[in-house]
């Protein structure tokens, strides 16, 4: 994944630390950064493993919700950011 400019930046890292929180879930991220641009843009990437799923393997979105919501309702700290649903 690739984003330019100063907000992509953060949504890149909090993208990065999500990823963290549910990796039976999803690709787990390897690496996020600023790309060594020859340009004055700002550049932003990040990088998880790459994971061939076969059809019958693939994940269920049901479970990954249940997953977040679990850690959402016994007010799980991301990573020092404590989430508050309202």
């Amino acid at each position: 994944m690739y984003a330019a400019g100063r907000t992509e930046r953060s949504q890149l890292e909090a993208e990065f630390l999500s990823l963290i929180e549910v990796p039976e879930h999803v690709p787990y991220p390897h690496a996020w950064g600023r790309l060594g641009l020859a340009t004055h843009a700002q550049g932003w990437f990040l990088l998880t493993y790459f994971v061939d799923f076969r059809e019958d393997q693939l994940p269920k979105p049901v479970d990954t919700g249940v997953c977040v919501a679990k850690k959402c309702a016994r007010g799980h700290v991301f990573n020092s950011v404590r989430v508050n649903l309202g």
